[in-house]
């Protein structure tokens, strides 16, 4: 069986990290920034993970070693009580 190809088109957007999991820029920053306020174009900035079945999908088609399990419900600790 061939080789899986990367996105390319993925590749420059989405990044991965050492787990798996998603790494991305937040949307709404490359223009037009004038009329939003300091505080939301502060809070546009960095990169953000994300997690989740989508995130899963890119991360396969940037051809990483390593995909980020899927995320389990809280367990309920386990409470003996004497």
């Amino acid at each position: 069986m061939p080789k899986m190809k990367t996105h390319k088109a993925s590749k420059k957007r989405f990044g991965a990290t050492g787990r798996g999991k998603l790494k991305r820029s937040q949307a709404g920053k490359k223009h037009l920034n004038s009329p939003k306020a300091r505080k939301r174009k502060r809070q546009l900035r960095g990169n953000v993970v994300e997690t989740g079945r989508v995130a899963r999908k890119y991360v396969k088609l940037l051809g990483a070693k390593r995909i980020a399990p899927k995320a389990e419900p809280d367990k309920p600790a386990a409470t003996s009580e004497a």
